[in-house]
């Protein structure tokens, strides 16, 4: 049945889009004489797909990631924009935030009368850099196996940081935009049409509110993956897309600099898949062989390893404290004819300490962090930002450990301590849960649309609200832990696992409920956007006249 037929057996009020006649739910709807189900569907549909699809830009695949996994990779990450395009945005503000510092702070080292005076650089360099676009590759006959332990990485990406280091050194290469967007396999073309198909949905979407004409839940929940692809859009305009291969950097001075870095990252502590979580969740800080703490900061946290220390010399002796064994470091010391009286303390990593069980393998281990502080003492020597890098007093968190990822394995999708901070940390979490809330209250506009039963429409409404009730209470949270000191430090404790029993089973327990409840409401969203196809108002399938001559998909 197509709508002439329905508004025929409404009778002559059927024809007046204001008529309650048009509020008369409805099942399949024939295409003829104006839109239907079907092109309904394939609309939001068709601007759906081409939204998420579109606005996925991924970081650089790892050397031995095939086109099988990294489509997979591009697939969950589509996933992830279907069903929580907040959080995509959120990852595209970060690095956008990330690359915009980057291109400021490199611009003005050019402008300073510095080694990169003559450096071209822009915000496609800054997140070409961010994503991985820099390397180095470990070839045997550089020997660099003795400074990167894990045998099995062949290639270390840069992060940001790793970049801004090597600009402030004048180690950084100068490439041309047109180098970068020459390994890009997309345009401004792509994203131009999907801009205009969002925007075509929009002008439609508005038009029938102004015609006083019903929108959609369909319609509704498409609007805010448009809202949020838009926003991608801007942010990620200048990244680069499926860019396949990095640039890798050669020279002499990366046998020293990769092993400053190495040793300034989480790749060299042992913990890194708990210092990841933290930096997830915002509470995290370097934790590599290699960091600093400010003078003054409180010793007696249990997390904080101190290193006695005196000036290095040849054969000068490193104590460490808080390792299974304690044990001797007999070395060339990074800086021999340098005094490190004044350079601060020092976390020095456990990495290697789980090895100790094996006299050959503690022989090896010794070897290669003697092989890294020799490198390591190199780059101290010749590159003065790396001696002013180590002499910084400067706090990033409450924690009072600032932040060192210079280098690392495989470059990550998703925003951690490898990118640039442009904004202070409390806006970091405030920012993702207000994007929540945004999308929560784009659901919650269609408090009043008309559904096929009263608990679906009891249900939408209470999805929506609790999604914006979520990012209320998380955003609430958040602020108050960057306002206490005890709150912060118990967020910290918890996520680092030393919280007492009682205090992680409830607040596991607060955040299971919450999330489970969290991950149904958007679920139902989802879901019932497309349910309610089987029950519309008429009103729905009424379009205003000039849009039916406008051509569109």
């Amino acid at each position: 049945m197509d709508i002439v037929e329905i508004l025929q057996q409404l009778g002559p009020a059927g024809n007046s889009s204001s008529n309650n006649n048009t509020q008369v739910l409805v099942g399949f709807v024939s295409e003829p004489a104006g839109r239907g189900t079907i092109s309904l569907l394939l609309s939001c549909l068709f601007t759906l797909a081409l939204c998420v699809w579109s606005s996925v830009h991924l970081d650089l695949p790892e050397p031995d990631e095939g086109t099988v996994r990294y489509t997979w990779r591009y697939l969950k990450w589509s996933l992830l924009a279907v069903f929580g395009p907040e959080l995509v945005v959120w990852a595209a503000w970060r690095q956008h935030i990330s690359a915009r510092t980057l291109t400021s702070k490199i611009r003005a080292l050019a402008g300073s009368g510095s080694q990169v005076a003559n450096l071209t650089w822009s915000m496609t360099h800054s997140f070409y850099a961010g994503m991985g676009g820099f390397a180095i590759d470990i070839d045997m006959d550089m020997d660099m196996d003795r400074v990167n332990p894990d045998q099995r990485r062949r290639r270390l990406y840069l992060t940001a940081r790793g970049v801004l280091l090597l600009a402030e050194c004048g180690l950084l290469p100068d490439m041309r935009p047109e180098e970068i967007q020459d390994k890009s396999k997309t345009d401004g073309g792509e994203k131009a049409m999907c801009c205009l198909q969002a925007g075509w949905m929009l002008v439609q979407v508005a038009s029938r509110l102004a015609a006083g004409l019903p929108v959609t839940p369909l319609e509704i929940n498409t609007i805010g993956h448009v809202v949020c692809a838009l926003a991608i859009f801007v942010l990620w305009w200048h990244k680069p897309r499926w860019v396949r291969e990095p640039t890798r950097l050669q020279g002499d001075w990366t046998r020293c600099m990769c092993a400053f870095m190495y040793m300034c990252s989480h790749m060299s502590d042992s913990g890194s898949e708990k210092t990841a979580l933290l930096d997830t969740m915002g509470a995290g800080a370097g934790a590599g062989d290699i960091s600093l703490l400010p003078a003054g900061f409180n010793r007696e946290r249990p997390e904080i390893l101190s290193l006695v220390y005196e000036s290095p010399g040849p054969g000068f002796k490193l104590n460490t404290n808080g390792i299974r064994r304690a044990r001797a470091l007999q070395a060339d010391g990074p800086g021999s004819t340098t005094t490190w009286s004044n350079i601060g303390d020092m976390i020095m990593d456990s990495s290697d300490s789980r090895l100790e069980d094996s006299p050959g393998m503690e022989a090896a281990t010794e070897a290669m962090r003697q092989a890294r502080w020799k490198l390591a003492s190199e780059a101290v020597q010749r590159y003065a930002p790396v001696r002013q890098r180590l002499q910084k007093q400067q706090r990033d968190s409450k924690s009072g450990r600032k932040p060192e990822e210079l280098i690392q394995g495989r470059p990550r999708d998703w925003p951690g301590d490898h990118l640039v901070h442009g904004v202070p940390g409390i806006y970091m979490g405030t920012t993702l849960w207000l994007m929540s809330m945004v999308f929560g209250a784009v659901h919650v506009a269609g408090w009043h649309d008309q559904f096929p039963s009263a608990v679906e429409a009891a249900m939408w409404r209470a999805s929506s609200v609790y999604v914006v009730f979520s990012g209320l209470v998380w955003a609430s949270i958040n602020l108050l832990a960057h306002l206490s000191g005890a709150v912060w430090w118990l967020w910290y404790d918890l996520l680092a696992g030393r919280a007492s029993r009682a205090c992680r089973v409830a607040i596991v327990a607060l955040c299971a409920v919450g999330g489970l409840l969290y991950l149904v409401a958007r679920l139902f969203l989802v879901a019932e956007a497309f349910a309610s196809l089987r029950a519309l108002p008429v009103g729905a399938f009424l379009c205003p006249s000039w849009l039916l001559t406008v051509p569109h998909l």
